[in-house]
């Protein structure tokens, strides 16, 4: 199969794939099918900001490799990347790199030879100073491991774009007639967040008017970023919910989050809710409660408090907060 032909089929299976999809499956998918024209032995992507003299990670996923490398790359050549400086003056060029090929005293061959890298290929996707770059990095293990030829560098080079693309549309269509917008997040100790949209970089400054994408939550509100489930930070009338984002069989360190502002509906317990979401569909007390298996003396006292938390004192007005 050509290079062409490959392209042709991994496009229209990310097509497929698209409608209704998340960014990390729909990834994975991706690089299983880029896989089996462009051999690999492990994979590393994400969003990084790409300097002449450094890269600098913000969220990242990876691919056979051990949880510890990202950080130990970034401790040890992050600051020293030579494929960086490729990728910032020849964005559209894939960066190539060979630890055979270069000094063995050199910090980037040691730290690929501790990980038994051979062989190094990187793209980024468009260039767009607004936003990070998609990043994606293929690497070829064992001294003996081929280089890339021509032919998979040439479709790795078309690959990458189409990949960001991808992403991009995968995010509007994540987020349509949602009340909230998906990012994805680096869970370093630092508390870097990485916004995959204008609104959410817009909301988030709206409480951090510091923040900057790729910026630091201030450190009292980290773990309501990175702990599973949802948070209220009531002092700022903001709701986070965090979930999981994980590959099947892969290591990564990207969650799902939902930022927004506190509404009405965040005032109410689970149960609460559920109540009142039956209510303001038309549901009496009575058939409430032999839905949910309640006395009909416990719904009407979760009804009383529902109001009460709301402010409200009538059936329309909890209709026109749910509708």
């Amino acid at each position: 199969m050509d290079s062409l032909e490959t392209y042709s089929n991994i496009s229209l299976r990310l097509l497929q794939r698209l409608p209704g999809a998340q960014v990390a499956p729909l990834m994975e998918a991706a690089l299983r099918d880029l896989r089996q024209a462009v051999p690999f032995d492990a994979g590393w992507w994400g969003w990084a900001r790409i300097h002449e003299d450094r890269a600098v990670i913000l969220s990242s996923a990876l691919m056979a490799l051990p949880g510890r490398f990202r950080h130990d790359w970034q401790a040890r050549i992050a600051g020293c990347d030579p494929l960086a400086r490729h990728l910032t003056r020849h964005p559209r060029v894939p960066a190539l790199y060979d630890r055979l090929a270069d000094r063995p005293d050199s910090p980037v061959a040691a730290f690929a030879g501790d990980y038994g890298i051979r062989h190094v290929m990187r793209g980024i996707g468009r260039p767009d100073p607004n936003r990070p770059h998609l990043f994606l990095s293929l690497y070829r293990k064992g001294d003996a491991a081929p280089a890339w030829n021509a032919a998979e560098i040439a479709l790795f080079a078309r690959v990458v774009p189409l990949l960001d693309s991808a992403v991009q549309h995968c995010d509007l269509s994540c987020n349509a007639g949602k009340a909230y917008d998906e990012m994805f997040m680096d869970l370093e100790p630092g508390g870097t967040v990485l916004a995959r949209s204008p609104r959410s970089i817009d909301t988030l400054r709206s409480f951090f008017p510091d923040w900057q994408d790729g910026g630091v939550v201030p450190r009292r509100y980290l773990s309501r970023f990175t702990r599973l489930g949802r948070h209220r930070i009531r002092k700022l009338g903001l709701v986070i919910e965090v979930a999981p984002a994980a590959l099947r069989g892969e290591r990564i360190d990207i969650r799902c989050v939902e930022v927004r502002r506190e509404g009405p509906r965040d005032l109410l317990s689970p149960k609460e809710l559920q109540v009142a979401q039956l209510l303001a569909g038309g549901d009496c007390t009575g058939r409430i409660a032999e839905r949910l298996g309640k006395s009909p003396h416990t719904v009407r006292n979760q009804v009383q408090s529902i109001y009460g938390k709301l402010g409200i004192s009538s059936r329309a007005e909890l209709g026109a907060i749910f509708r």
